[in-house]
């Protein structure tokens, strides 16, 4: 019929009333919406809980009761804004690599503001593959040694300078944090660590067994790469791997 509105439909007017209400909603918007909706959904999951979300606190607990046992203190902040003061004045970049630690000593280098004109990079090598393929650490003197040893720090150590070329220091550790793992021979909190400086081509090692949860190992395991690579920047250039160990 002439002059007859279509309709979008089929002749309900109260629906062409609400269709002409509507307004297009941006591609944008619409996926905001739907973010705000699954949050929401995932929120009311957690609020009900069930049995699935009980092995999440139980595997906290086996972890030492709270993820709090990683707190960033005070004191682990301070060392790791001395080692980043000491990289500065000798115009040296870093790099780390770690085991037992977990990333731990990277995260509190980079906790610091700034630190990104020291810090170049970092490794976490858990597995003995990990050190053999990202850090060089020959297969022999794992199987020889073992993974939480002397020689694989120190290799792991130099293995990162060879990585890193830009890198004048590297700091590596390897530990047993616990609760188990631990030997006779290898107690629970022993921790290797070493440092490398290209400089020179000296290498520090110290050996050190910590106290407490596996939390507060990894802690002392932190804060002793810190203050070992402030060591290392400390020595005289001149002085050689053999004088070192003869003073420690």
């Amino acid at each position: 019929m002439a002059g007859a509105r279509h309709s979008r439909c089929g002749g309900n007017r109260r629906l062409d009333g609400l269709w002409l209400g509507l307004r297009p909603v941006s591609r944008r918007r619409h996926r905001q919406a739907l973010a705000g909706q699954l949050g929401r959904t995932r929120i009311a999951r957690r609020a009900r809980g069930d049995g699935r979300r009980s092995g999440g606190r139980d595997l906290c607990r086996r972890a030492g009761g709270s993820l709090a046992g990683l707190a960033v203190t005070p004191d682990l902040i301070a060392a790791a804004d001395r080692l980043l003061r000491a990289c500065r004045q000798r115009r040296v970049m870093l790099a780390t690599a770690e085991s037992c630690t977990g990333g731990l000593i990277a995260a509190l280098l980079t906790e610091v503001a700034g630190s990104s004109d020291v810090v170049e990079r970092g490794f976490v090598t858990y597995s003995n593959a990990a050190k053999t393929s990202l850090l060089g650490v020959p297969e022999a003197l794992l199987a020889v040694h073992g993974a939480v040893s002397e020689p694989v720090a120190r290799a792991m150590a130099e293995g990162v300078l060879a990585a890193a070329p830009a890198c004048g220091l590297a700091l590596a550790v390897t530990g047993i944090a616990g609760p188990s793992g631990g030997s006779a021979e290898k107690p629970i909190g022993l921790v290797h660590g070493a440092a490398a400086r290209r400089e020179g081509g000296l290498v520090l090692h110290r050996r050190q067994v910590f106290a407490g949860d596996r939390g507060a190992i990894r802690r002392a395991a932190a804060l002793a790469a810190l203050e070992l690579g402030v060591e290392i920047l400390g020595h005289d250039r001149s002085v050689s791997n053999r004088e070192v160990q003869d003073r420690s």
